[in-house]
């Protein structure tokens, strides 16, 4: 596989690779390249390289100016490209299979570590009456909101609540509230938050974090356990999915 980044003049590139490598556990570099790229029409670019995406049989997401391929699919759609989560990744695609055999109907889900909602909203197209969604980020959260309106779910279905990442106004969420908790974020996160992120599920309730490689599933896994029973693993392409029952 190959990533293709695009960065301003005068960025310092290394720096910023570095960084994404910490961000995610990863302690070794790997090669990257960099050229001089002409100026572009990068909207259009964007536009063109985002297509529908099927991630299990009766679910799509599709990007709002791309015709569904089919009409009477659960289509999600999205405005894709102001934060994580388009379908694409295979992590966002491992929450959808794990949160479409999770979802029965009736349920309320917490979606912590939103980006662009598609979580939330899948839940819901699926048949959850409630979802909340929780990011650091304003822009990601704005994204969420965008998005839903796009699948026909207003405040009512769906709110936001920005986290605040050095103290700041609490969350208006009280513990052992939702049925359903996923998180698909970054390895340290999902460490450092692993008490908070499922003390949110009802006891016996549901949990799935994500956004692993398969290298780190033992440190999630042996974390996670103090609060989950039933652990599995789900795995697509190098990347994982960790789930479980909160314990009673």
């Amino acid at each position: 596989n190959k990533l293709t980044a695009l960065f301003p003049p005068g960025e310092d590139v290394g720096e910023c690779i570095s960084f994404s490598f910490n961000s995610i556990g990863l302690m070794e570099m790997l090669p990257y390249e960099v050229e001089e790229a002409e100026n572009q029409d990068w909207v259009r670019q964007v536009k063109e390289s985002f297509q529908p995406v099927q991630v299990v049989d009766d679910l799509w997401i599709v990007p709002k100016w791309r015709t569904p391929p089919i009409d009477s699919a659960m289509n999600v759609i999205l405005d894709p490209g102001f934060a994580f989560g388009t379908g694409e990744h295979p992590t966002t695609r491992l929450c959808i299979r794990w949160l479409k055999d999770s979802v029965k109907g009736g349920e309320h889900i917490l979606d912590y570590g939103a980006g662009s909602g598609i979580l939330a909203i899948a839940a819901l197209k699926m048949g959850a009456v409630k979802a909340i969604g929780l990011d650091i980020d304003p822009t990601a959260l704005s994204s969420t909101i965008h998005n839903a309106a796009l699948n026909g779910f207003g405040s009512e279905s769906l709110e936001v609540f920005l986290v605040a990442v050095h103290g700041g106004v609490p969350i208006p969420l009280r513990v052992g509230l939702f049925d359903i908790v996923v998180a698909n974020i970054l390895l340290n996160p999902l460490l450092e938050l692993s008490a908070q992120i499922t003390s949110y599920a009802r006891p016996g309730g549901l949990v799935g974090v994500s956004g692993i490689l398969i290298s780190q599933v033992d440190q999630v896994r042996e974390r996670y356990s103090l609060y989950l029973d039933n652990i599995h693993i789900l795995e697509e392409d190098g990347w994982a999915c960790v789930t479980g029952t909160t314990k009673h």
